[in-house]
């Protein structure tokens, strides 16, 4: 068990970090704005699923009873840290839009954590 506990907090730092670049590098070119996925600009559908599993990670690295409005609170800051970024990189612009889609994704992660451990502990 210890040792599922030091996987479970490496995958989250490495989640962040993985986020952190993915948010500070060029990405020209790579992603275009127009097409759609499910009705959803492309690269708000993305901003989106990177963020769902942010909130199911978070619970499985605190090991502790963690308070839910922490984790809430730290998935708020964190999508507003990435997106901030935007403002100090010169090949990246900041969008409103993509805060609003970051918070979306962690909403659909704590919705879909929450009906998880609502069938589980209906088992």
């Amino acid at each position: 068990m210890k040792y599922l506990s030091i996987v479970l907090s490496k995958l989250y730092f490495v989640y962040l970090i993985v986020l952190i670049l993915l948010f500070v590098l060029p990405t020209k070119g790579t992603v275009r704005l127009n097409p759609t996925i499910l009705g959803i600009r492309t690269d708000l559908f993305i901003h989106s699923m990177l963020f769902i599993p942010y909130y199911a990670l978070y619970v499985l690295y605190r090991k502790e009873k963690m308070q839910f409005k922490q984790a809430i609170i730290s998935g708020i800051v964190f999508a507003a840290f990435c997106e901030s970024l935007h403002l100090w990189i010169p090949y990246r612009s900041f969008s409103g839009l993509d805060f609003v889609a970051n918070l979306c994704g962690l909403t659909i992660g704590i919705l879909g954590v929450k009906l998880v451990q609502k069938i589980w502990n209906q088992l």
